[in-house]
């Protein structure tokens, strides 16, 4: 599935530009198999540059926004970092609360991380 990504990535970059939403979702996408691979580094660095573009095109209130925010929060509590990990993941369930209520099952999953 890397290879497939970065392909896909290669791809985004050249003809939507560096900044694109593919790009980001792409980014995103190969953060989540690097974290799942135990590959937290390269995992971390998807994830960041993910970030940056989804803050930058889709403002800091969006879910995407949100999924990124908490796999960050998740790679910073496995390295041990708790209170980063925390702020992230405190943002990441503030935003679907703001966008989704309360009693939304996103926001309930969120309480689990």
């Amino acid at each position: 599935a890397e290879k497939y990504y970065g392909r896909a990535l290669n791809v985004y970059k050249s003809t939507l530009g560096p900044g694109h939403i593919n790009v980001s979702k792409t980014l995103h996408n190969m953060g989540v198999i690097y974290c799942n691979n135990n590959d937290l580094d390269v995992a971390m660095r998807c994830l960041e540059k993910s970030l940056n573009i989804r803050q930058a095109e889709l403002g800091q209130n969006d879910e995407s926004v949100a999924d990124t925010l908490c796999w960050i929060g998740r790679i910073l509590r496995e390295r041990g970092a708790y209170q980063d990990a925390l702020s992230k993941l405190r943002t990441a369930h503030d935003i679907k609360v703001t966008l989704l209520g309360d009693d939304h099952l996103e926001v309930a999953e969120s309480l689990q991380n």
